[in-house]
């Protein structure tokens, strides 16, 4: 089994590089990628970690992912992060995987918190 990771899927780099700067200073390996179709065609069969994905990206949607995550039999528990003031009604359609939905701009410790319940629950 290999280790297990953080994967950042959220189209601005800048946010995406943000993020990985603060699971590395608590020493949480992460990938990132732009888009869910990236992390799909890279991800592997059977990914360790935990995903953390931008509600509101262009292409496959999260309740898609989610669909295909199943598909695909990969089960890696989510946190989803909104920029939509209304965070829970934005999301009130996605499965039961997701750990939390986190408000932009994310606090750091609310979401070094929700990772580190995702990885748990993923062990």
């Amino acid at each position: 089994m290999t280790s297990p990771a953080v994967f950042i899927v959220e189209q601005d780099p800048w946010i995406r590089s943000s993020i990985s700067l603060l699971l590395e200073t608590a020493d949480l390996p992460s990938q990132g990628f732009a888009c869910a179709e990236d992390f799909l065609s890279t991800c592997g069969v059977q990914p360790t970690g935990c995903l953390l994905m931008d509600v509101s990206l262009p292409g496959m949607n999260p309740t898609q992912l989610q669909d295909e995550l199943t598909l695909r039999r990969i089960d890696l528990p989510i946190l989803f992060f909104t920029a939509d003031a209304d965070a829970p009604t934005a999301t009130s359609t996605l499965q039961q995987d997701v750990i939390d939905v986190l408000a932009q701009p994310v606090n750091g410790a609310r979401l070094l918190r929700g990772v580190e319940s995702a990885l748990e629950r993923h062990r």
